[in-house]
């Protein structure tokens, strides 16, 4: 079982919500075992590795992006590479205006398991989440059955931010992402 989180920048500065998502794919880590993966796209994305590679994340990969600002084409390219090499049981990424430009196309390009803003995240056999329904009044819990993959778009503020230096080798990935 492994967890990939999809860190996100802007204006060249790491996002609050990526140290929350690698908190909450730690606790993943910790009730299922297997691996925790951090993957961040920019065209700065090797000066970041090092604020990623925090304790208990496995490995950092930085895909290197033509654009100097996000795009969510780019971003949409490079998780598909990322998740059809890497294959992750479960894929975090931020319930954000950016993530919300690419993470629900690649959930229905490549049949994964799907849910946005998730407000708690479990594993039984496979990732478990919950999130608000009716204007938050009922509170929704997923599973995702026959799923090799599931990706989660996690609700900023809802989970704890990772601390502590890690010691994550750091793995550039070459993916052809055309011209931004």
């Amino acid at each position: 079982m492994s967890v990939m989180v999809i860190a996100e920048t802007r204006r060249g500065e790491l996002r609050d919500v990526s140290l929350e998502l690698i908190g909450a794919a730690r606790t993943i880590k910790d009730a299922a075992g297997g691996r925790l993966t951090v993957a961040v796209v920019a065209a700065d994305a090797e000066a970041h590795a090092g604020a990623l590679a925090l304790d208990g994340v496995d490995e950092v990969l930085t895909v290197s992006s033509p654009a100097a600002h996000f795009e969510p084409h780019v971003s949409q390219r490079a998780l598909e590479v990322l998740i059809e090499s890497e294959r992750p049981a479960l894929v975090l990424a931020g319930h954000t205006i950016d993530s919300l430009g690419f993470a629900p196309a690649v959930a229905v390009s490549a049949g994964l398991g799907f849910a946005s803003d998730v407000t708690a995240l479990g594993w039984e056999d496979g990732p478990t989440a919950s999130r608000g329904a009716y204007g938050d009044k009922l509170v929704a819990e997923l599973d995702f059955p026959g799923r090799e993959t599931t990706l989660l778009m996690l609700r900023a503020g809802a989970f704890e931010p990772a601390e502590g230096a890690g010691q994550a080798p750091v793995r550039a990935v070459d993916v052809e992402l055309g011209d931004a």
